[in-house]
């Protein structure tokens, strides 16, 4: 894959990429944790495909 082509510019991790990954894990880790939350109160509905 050339230098010059923008999928190959997406996979390089450089100082400024990895700084802004750990910013983003930062407010990931203080967002509040949402275990035992009920998020909605609406039911799933199951299709079952065996026909029984």
């Amino acid at each position: 894959m050339p230098d010059g082509d923008p999928r190959k510019d997406r996979l390089l991790l450089n100082d400024s990429r990895i700084g802004d990954l750990a910013l983003s894990l930062e407010d990931i880790a203080r967002l509040p944790d949402p275990s035992g939350q009920l998020l909605s109160e609406k039911g799933w509905k199951t299709v079952c495909s065996s026909g029984r």
